[in-house]
């Protein structure tokens, strides 16, 4: 209901901090950086340039987490609804973070998580997860299925208490939306398009939406639209230059036949270092602010929205702009302006780009 829902949003988002978890393995080795410093001491190379001497070690304790980068620097501090460190599981980043997400779900709420960090640090693998440490993703296909099957009492596909969720996935690269769960045509343009509806917010209009009938159907797809996706060139060790978006959509018909229908949507953002960290030459330069920035329109928006506050703009109001000039603040809109139930996921890497 209506009053439920209200109980469940936050007026603010509500913020979570991942260290890059230590089953991931050692973070890459850091490229060279051309001009990033907040006073931790430094050493020149034979190649001139300048690299960190010293690591900063990330200390997460009860929310708190704290950047420490080294002797002449003063450490980074900051608060969030939930931190975990570089131990934590899989799972127990589900039940601080999913499982709310999921309970306000099925209570009619929509609900965005959008996972924000640099190259490597994790947030893929904390959305997806792997085979034997399933992410947020699968866990919440799992368990809506779970607290779904005691309401069909006349099997899976027919009665009262019907329950279906679908999933689709789109990329957002270059403003330009993709389809990643629609096979790769010669010749086929049709796209996936947003549409901002007075009374259904924004949705993603044109893109396939497959059932999952089970858990075990997502990885076939998941792995079909990871291999779509545009990765970036070699010199940001692989990560991506594009968003992703995984979205949930969520149908369950009650005893007395309506349904009802709520969307959960993850948002895989790209890398928030992209530029080359050093000078390289070739198309990557040439592709344009968004191309190359990926994040700048969801920071100008950020910084004009923060100006008036969460909740509903003003028939007319110019901060509508802000949702015309790209694509990823207007799939973002909902969630910007804070008329669905927000997390943000950081995710940091225990090295010289987290502080």
């Amino acid at each position: 209901s209506a009053e439920v829902c209200a109980t469940q949003m936050p007026e603010v988002p509500r913020i979570a901090v991942r260290v890059r978890p230590t089953s991931l393995g050692p973070p890459a080795p850091q490229l060279p950086l051309r001009s990033r410093s907040r006073g931790a001491l430094h050493e020149k190379s034979d190649d001139g340039v300048r690299r960190l001497e010293t690591e900063p070690a990330v200390v997460v304790q009860e929310g708190t987490v704290r950047l420490e980068v080294g002797p002449g620097s003063e450490p980074v501090q900051f608060v969030a609804d939930v931190a975990f460190p570089a131990e934590s599981s899989q799972e127990e980043v589900f039940r601080a973070v999913g499982d709310p997400m999921l309970r306000a779900g099925l209570a009619g709420c929509p609900g965005c998580l959008v996972a924000y960090g640099e190259a490597r640090s994790g947030k893929t693998y904390s959305l997806l997860g792997n085979a034997s440490e399933p992410g947020l993703l699968p866990r919440l296909v799992q368990e809506f299925l779970r607290e779904r099957i005691p309401l069909m009492p006349e099997g899976p596909s027919q009665g009262p208490g019907l329950a279906q969720v679908r999933l689709s996935v789109v990329e957002i690269h270059n403003e330009r939306l993709v389809d990643l769960l629609r096979p790769a045509k010669s010749g086929d343009d049709e796209q996936p398009i947003l549409v901002d509806y007075p009374s259904l917010g924004v949705q993603v209009v044109g893109a396939v939406e497959a059932p999952l009938l089970a858990v075990e159907d997502l990885p076939e797809l998941i792995d079909f639209a990871a291999k779509r996706r545009v990765s970036a060139p070699r010199c940001l060790l692989g990560s991506s230059r594009s968003h992703v978006l995984y979205r949930l959509r969520l149908e369950v018909r009650g005893e007395d036949g309506k349904q009802a229908v709520t969307h959960l949507s993850l948002y895989d953002l790209a890398a928030s270092r992209q530029a080359p960290m050093y000078p390289s030459p070739g198309a990557w330069w040439t592709q344009g602010t968004t191309a190359a920035q990926p994040l700048s329109p969801l920071t100008l928006a950020v910084r004009e929205l923060s100006k008036v506050g969460p909740g509903p703009l003003a028939p007319g109001s110019h901060h509508e702009v802000v949702f015309q000039t790209s694509n990823l603040p207007l799939a973002l809109k909902d969630a910007l302006l804070g008329l669905c139930n927000v997390w943000v996921l950081m995710t940091l890497t225990p090295g010289a780009g987290s502080a």
